[in-house]
């Protein structure tokens, strides 16, 4: 998921804008690698429910 995600040129963009925006929050990624994983647990759990 999270390498499809990086190819996504649809989600890259605000992928970018979210990382910068929450990388320096107390909890947030400070990996862009990181984040996607983060995003993509979400994405999996909401799914799973």
């Amino acid at each position: 998921m999270v390498a499809a995600r990086k190819e996504d040129l649809s989600k890259v963009t605000q992928d970018q804008i979210d990382f910068l925006a929450q990388k320096d929050l107390a909890n947030g990624k400070k990996t862009m690698n990181a984040y996607l994983w983060k995003v993509c647990g979400l994405e999996y759990d909401e799914s799973n429910d």
